[in-house]
């Protein structure tokens, strides 16, 4: 298998951003609906596996994860509290909402789906379910199950259920919405969450099943052992609705012992939860690594020994106002894009305004580049030239799958994924620009069709500049399968997509290509007199 290694920690400092342009490179404005951004993410299992072949949902578009468990979404009109779904056989769907910005990209660097317990009950005769760790019960009444169309449903009914706790690892990334819902009597109310279960319904031939009109289930939770301290008689629950990406408050639940036990009319997600007024507003600034203020970053809020969760971007001096609960200990984190800083942690006293000490440091963008494409061909290749002006005996870094460089040194840039069974994405992304010419192309490496009769897209984001090609409009010919035989020579397809100049004072200028170049062994980089710098990997199956 033709792959790139990569480590949890790479997972959030891969994609670079920068503030956008259109295709003749004049700054959008930040709020401008008629604008598009990017939104990508990570999504593993709980056990923080990579989990490939997710089928990840945003604004009626689909896009699988590939290998390594990443999706992108390119080109998507900018929208505040888009909601992201993500659904795959033998895991709990997942959903998230977020802002998609214009010419900048949402990152969501881990998202993790629980796996299912499945059991079996009889639906005329009633039963229960426990989740694999018994942490969540769900108990059905006798004849209390009904098909789509309100048929009642007399077989045998599949049960699936997930639940996470507090104290569990995965609960942040595993949570649905956010940390506030729409209360019973109106308004929205931020809450600390005591956990959260999903429950599903299946039939014999697989049909989702409901429960019928003036049927409850009775769902029960176990408390983690540190909030029983907190514990009360009663505590709402809340259901969480899909369409709109928010929490609901509906019904109660009493404590039982070491569990709360509530009855719900409809199956689905379920969040037990306690409104709270014990909120202080945490001030703060986020920096780049030369001191200097970000705008638009992404601040995030994470009670450590309470379940609360907030964020809010920074303005335009790089200063934020976070949420966070009176007397809990929290870690905030700035992200742009997908450079994150480093978390502090911060005692949260009884005030109701707190400064963090510290300003929260990004490391400073220089760019990315993303490249998506369809079905087939299965595999297209990323390939980055790059002016090696710190070591002259070579004139290129040749960034690709078997030479996937390196964020920590030269040549500070990285390809974080190699897809090879359709879709992409592959992401190019550095944090510094050398002076000279970058090259980037995409090669048709395998798998029938070609470049252009996929919809393959290329997306350059840098310090002022947001730029998207699409090769069904490059200009040349490219072949069925990316290569052909002519009278004994073999021909492999390339995509010259755009060069991208940087001056000796930093100035960037993009020359776009657009056009199709077929190697017929010497390639598009090896001409005569350039030598190129690569780390080949020389295990079987990782070089050409």
């Amino acid at each position: 298998m033709k792959a790139i290694a990569f480590t949890r920690s790479m997972l959030v400092t891969l994609m670079l951003l920068g503030i956008a342009c259109s295709d003749d490179d004049k700054p959008m404005a930040p709020n401008d609906e008629s604008a598009v951004g990017s939104v990508s993410g990570v999504v593993t299992e709980a056990q923080g596996y990579a989990l490939e072949g997710v089928t990840v949902t945003l604004g009626g578009r689909t896009a699988p994860t590939n290998e390594d468990g990443w999706f992108v979404f390119t080109d998507v009109p900018a929208a505040a509290n888009a909601v992201l779904g993500l659904a795959m056989e033998g895991y709990f769907s997942a959903y998230r909402r977020v802002d998609i910005l214009a010419g900048d990209t949402t990152h969501l660097p881990s998202v993790e789906l629980l796996p299912v317990a499945e059991q079996n009950i009889d639906a005329a005769a009633g039963g229960s379910a426990s989740t694999a760790d018994g942490d969540g019960t769900a108990s059905f009444p006798a004849n209390a199950l009904v098909t789509a169309a309100g048929a009642p449903y007399a077989g045998t009914a599949s049960v699936q259920l997930a639940a996470a706790l507090p104290e569990d690892d995965y609960f942040y990334n595993a949570f649905p919405g956010d940390f506030e819902g729409e209360a019973a009597g109106g308004g929205t109310v931020p809450f600390v969450s005591y956990g959260f279960m999903g429950v599903a319904l299946r039939g014999a031939a697989g049909e989702a099943l409901f429960l019928a009109n003036g049927a409850q289930a009775e769902l029960s939770l176990r408390m983690p052992s540190g909030a029983l301290r907190f514990a009360q008689a009663t505590i709402p629950m809340w259901y969480f609705d899909q369409e709109r990406g928010v929490w609901v408050e509906e019904g109660e639940a009493t404590l039982v012992g070491d569990t709360y036990v509530g009855q719900v009319q409809q199956v689905g997600i379920w969040n037990w939860d306690l409104p709270t007024t014990d909120i202080c507003q945490v001030t703060g600034q986020v920096q780049n690594d030369a001191g200097q203020p970000v705008v638009g970053a992404r601040v995030y809020s994470q009670g450590i020994d309470c379940a609360f969760a907030d964020q809010v971007y920074s303005g335009a001096d790089g200063s934020f106002s976070v949420r966070a609960i009176k007397e809990c200990s929290a870690a905030l984190q700035a992200i742009r894009g997908s450079i994150a800083s480093q978390s502090e942690t911060l005692a949260v006293g009884s005030e109701n305004t707190q400064a963090l000490p510290n300003p929260l440091v990004l490391d400073s963008p220089a760019f990315s580049i993303t490249l998506s494409w369809g079905a087939e061909p299965e595999d297209l290749d990323s390939h980055l030239l790059i002016p090696m002006t710190w070591n002259p005996t070579y004139d290129f870094y040749h960034i690709c799958y078997f030479s996937e460089g390196s964020l920590a040194a030269d040549p500070y840039t990285n390809l974080n994924t190699d897809a090879t069974d359709g879709f992409g994405p592959e992401i190019v992304s550095g944090t510094k620009l050398y002076p000279g010419t970058y090259s980037y192309y995409v090669h048709h490496y395998g798998g029938l069709t070609t470049i252009a009769a996929s919809p393959t897209r290329v997306t350059l984001q840098a310090s002022g500049i947001y730029r998207t090609w699409n090769a069904n409009t490059a200009s040349g010919t490219f072949h069925d399968g990316g290569g052909y035989d002519d009278e004994g020579s073999y021909y492999e397809d390339y995509w010259h997509v755009f060069d991208l100049v940087v001056s000796a004072q930093g100035e960037l200028s993009v020359v776009s290509r657009n056009r199709v170049v077929v190697d017929s062994g010497e390639g598009p980089w090896w001409t005569a007199g350039v030598t190129i710098f690569e780390e080949s990997l020389r295990s079987a199956g990782k070089q050409r």
